[in-house]
């Protein structure tokens, strides 16, 4: 790729599923080496859903610089291609200072575009969304879900339970393996290369991750999600309407859940997510994993991820401008 057409930047990658404290580990390595984070989360984009999403505090926020939060309305489509704007800002902004960034989250396709960068072919296209649209009222939902898979089953595995029933997301993806000629996703670009990029991923046993899954998600409800909830535009069929913990949420506002059902069927969702995050990340990229005890302190996990860093140095993003 030529460099007069993209944008690069050092950066230092951490991984892993939701709740293993990624965002707290990150946070403190930020302080510490004195940079930006940004994140790599599909959810955290959206303006006004903090509880649900664990979003850094404003307490964080006012002490680190983070990129890749509250870009959006939830009332609004946000697109893969508006979040590498957002990426692409955060890296200039760390070149231009002579320093690296730090990225962490979960969400797959962020990261794969982030080390990948994506292509201008993998953008929204008329034709083939007609295409798609045509299907989807000839054959209905089933029909889009039968193409993604027979096309990229590990695409739709790595999908949410709320977005393999969503006909938006799955005619996007379906979008996106078109235009890439029907590409698998299963064998990303950066498994072929002789120098894969090696980044840290934090784990946990399922035992401990699962307790701390139950943990955060009644602290959330706790902290008051079901009234951040009642705060948002009212419609589930909103681009993020069907977050984990929101559409559970809404269940209590409607009469249709009691809050501790809602608080259940949030806990079993998050712990699937965590279980497809690390199937995507143990497929997708090469991860030096470090297991996160239950008692480990901040700061002790902290210095493991830096003497990784440190040991392997930075990954060099680059996007197509």
């Amino acid at each position: 790729m030529n460099a007069n057409t993209a944008e690069e930047c050092r950066a230092y990658v951490m991984v892993g599923p939701t709740a293993v404290g990624k965002t707290t580990v990150a946070h403190a390595l930020a302080q510490l080496l004195g940079v930006d984070v940004l994140s790599a989360d599909s959810m955290v984009v959206y303006r006004g859903m903090d509880i649900g999403t664990a979003k850094p505090t404003l307490q964080q926020r006012a002490e680190v610089t983070y990129w890749g939060i509250d870009l959006a309305d939830p009332d609004e489509s946000f697109s893969v291609a508006t979040y590498l704007e957002e990426a692409r800002r955060a890296m200039r902004t760390g070149r231009d200072a002579g320093r690296a960034l730090i990225v962490t989250g979960g969400t797959g396709l962020y990261l794969r575009c982030l080390m990948e960068g994506l292509d201008a072919s993998a953008r929204p296209n008329p034709e083939l969304r007609a295409h798609w649209d045509r299907q989807l009222k000839e054959g209905g939902l089933a029909s889009l879900v039968s193409a993604l898979r027979s096309r990229d089953s590990l695409c739709y595995e790595e999908m949410s339970d709320s977005d393999q029933k969503n006909p938006r997301r799955l005619i996007r993806a379906l979008e996106v393996i078109e235009a890439e000629s029907g590409a698998s996703r299963s064998e990303p670009a950066w498994r072929e290369q002789a120098e894969q990029p090696l980044i840290v991923g934090l784990t946990m046993e399922n035992a401990d991750l699962d307790k701390r899954i139950a943990v955060r998600v009644r602290q959330m409800y706790g902290d008051g999600l079901i009234e951040e909830v009642k705060a948002l535009p009212g419609s589930a069929d909103l681009p993020a309407g069907n977050g984990i913990g929101y559409a559970e949420a809404r269940g209590v506002l409607d009469g249709s859940l009691s809050q501790e059902e809602a608080i259940e069927r949030t806990i079993v969702r998050t712990r699937k997510l965590a279980r497809r995050q690390m199937t995507w990340f143990r497929h997708q990229a090469r991860v030096c994993w470090i297991t996160v005890d239950r008692d480990a302190s901040i700061s002790d996990i902290a210095n493991r991820v830096r003497s990784h860093w440190e040991r392997e140095g930075p990954v060099t993003l680059s996007i197509e401008a």
